[in-house]
């Protein structure tokens, strides 16, 4: 992975070190040609990860990325002298954003980028959950479309971990069933497999909690 020489980085070695780090992430799927995809996949993985461009994928992909950048410009402007820095080389990586961002939120609960940050990196990490306590708040806010969560869950979905249950339960905390009901419909109708059956299942979930 690339490293950051100086302190304080001058902004285009942020911005290098920070589309290094990005090139070959999760969110470099949707840009990646099926050729490159086959060479991973199964044929019906392919198929989903092409029918997130129907959702809004490279758009949430693109809005991720430049959360994670803007956050660590953010963070370059830290001083050194802050607390904050303490017992850390004093180089703004992504893997400080974390406790940067959360520290933000404490004092700005609905500090926007922070939200969009900490959601986004824990798709870029491939964590076993999509972020969806963060997406929910920036729904409530007003500032993430739907389909970037739904984009968000798909993503852990095919690479990582089993999100079904855990999208439903952003839609009903996020009051969102209307709305998120017809997209996974929408979703359905494209007839991949892989995605007929995780769509099938979260509307389960859905059913399976209002019953309790």
């Amino acid at each position: 992975m690339p490293e950051l020489r100086d302190e304080v980085p001058s902004d285009e070695a942020l911005q290098a070190y920070c589309e290094e780090h990005l090139r070959n992430s999760i969110f470099s799927l949707i840009a990646s040609s099926r050729l490159e995809l086959e060479r991973t996949y199964a044929a019906d993985i392919v198929l989903a990860i092409e029918t997130l461009h129907t959702v809004g994928g490279e758009r949430f992909c693109e809005l991720a990325m430049s959360s994670i950048l803007d956050s660590l410009r953010r963070l370059n402007r830290l001083p050194r002298t802050d607390p904050f820095w303490v017992n850390t080389n004093k180089r703004p990586t992504i893997y400080k954003l974390p406790d940067f961002c959360k520290g933000i939120l404490i004092d700005e609960p609905h500090d926007v980028l922070s939200l969009w940050t900490l959601g986004s990196i824990t798709v870029w990490s491939y964590s076993n959950q999509f972020g969806q306590h963060y997406w929910e708040r920036l729904y409530r806010l007003g500032q993430v479309e739907l389909t970037s969560a739904l984009t968000a869950a798909l993503l852990i979905q095919i690479t990582s971990n089993d999100t079904a249950q855990q999208f439903a339960e952003f839609l009903q905390e996020s009051d969102a069933i209307v709305e998120g009901s017809s997209h996974l419909t929408r979703l359905r109708e494209h007839g991949a497999a892989f995605l007929c059956t995780w769509v099938d299942r979260v509307l389960a979930c859905m059913r399976t909690s209002h019953a309790t």
